[in-house]
């Protein structure tokens, strides 16, 4: 785990940009380094890059952290994170590897931010909550993972691009599938939605090109743009009464659909879905 540092200086306010408690930009020299009191978002950006950093005091009040926030920050080995946090954007710690633990995550409080390992079997450990946007985006090796139920939320790319991922299970606390949270993921055959997703986001299934069918539950109310698009293998699919809304092309080129399937999902939604 990351290892958290004592401060006892205070850094030059001038190495700051903030205004109206946004952090914009860091313009420091590294090293040790104490965000002061007051800031409640940490910008995009803002630490981007500044690879003298060698570790942070986020202090209590933070309540988001924008995205590449701390990107590239790869000698950052010590921070000092809040319980207010309760957003961070994608790719905010990305190669950020000195933060990470023993088996490859980087966790922040009960926020998963970043898996940096090589495993292809992955457990994510109870007690984290949220997974962030972008946490295992290109993790090319990653074949299976398991979720625990503690699970509430998964941002969006959570597992783009996985393309060896064929097995992962969503936890039955997760309300919605974010946009993109699976795109790219060539390998998944088969996927189980819990009945208490609401929502299915732009692009959320796009070009899993070996998912074969899908049952969405009756839960579910509305399905975004480009959802299941570029499916090609996927021959079943059951749409319940309770989805009233179908985005743009959200079965587009799904091939293998049978041609009854597709009059059925047009005679309910219109042509403007495939």
């Amino acid at each position: 785990m990351a290892i958290i540092k004592e401060k006892t200086d205070m850094n030059n306010a001038d190495e700051f940009i903030i205004e109206n408690g946004v952090l914009f930009k860091y313009n420091g020299d590294g090293g040790d380094v104490i965000i002061p009191d007051g800031v409640i978002c940490i910008g995009d950006l803002a630490f981007y890059r500044s690879k003298r950093l060698t570790s942070v005091v986020i202090p209590d009040g933070v309540e988001l952290i924008g995205a590449f926030a701390f990107n590239g920050c790869s000698n950052l080995t010590g921070i000092t994170f809040p319980k207010s946090v309760t957003y961070i954007g994608v790719d905010a710690f990305d190669e950020c590897e000195g933060l990470k633990d023993e088996d490859g995550f980087i966790i922040l409080g009960e926020i998963l931010c970043r898996y940096c390992g090589k495993d292809d079997v992955v457990t994510i450990p109870e007690g984290v909550t949220t997974i962030s946007s972008g946490a295992f985006k290109y993790c090319n090796s990653l074949t299976s993972i398991t979720i625990p139920d503690s699970v509430t939320t998964i941002g969006h790319s959570a597992f783009e691009s996985c393309g060896c991922l064929r097995i992962i299970n969503i936890p039955p606390s997760l309300t919605t599938i974010e946009n993109e949270t699976f795109l790219g993921c060539h390998s998944l055959r088969n996927i189980n939605i819990p009945d208490t997703v609401t929502s299915i986001g732009d692009s959320a299934f796009k070009n899993c090109e070996s998912l074969t069918s899908i049952n969405i539950p009756d839960s579910v109310t509305s399905i975004g743009d480009y959802a299941f698009s570029m499916c090609i293998s996927l021959k079943s699919i059951i749409i319940p009464n309770s989805v009233t809304s179908i985005g743009d092309i959200a079965f587009g080129e799904c091939d293998s659909l049978p041609s009854q399937v597709k009059s059925d999902i047009i005679q309910r939604f219109g042509k403007n879905v495939f």
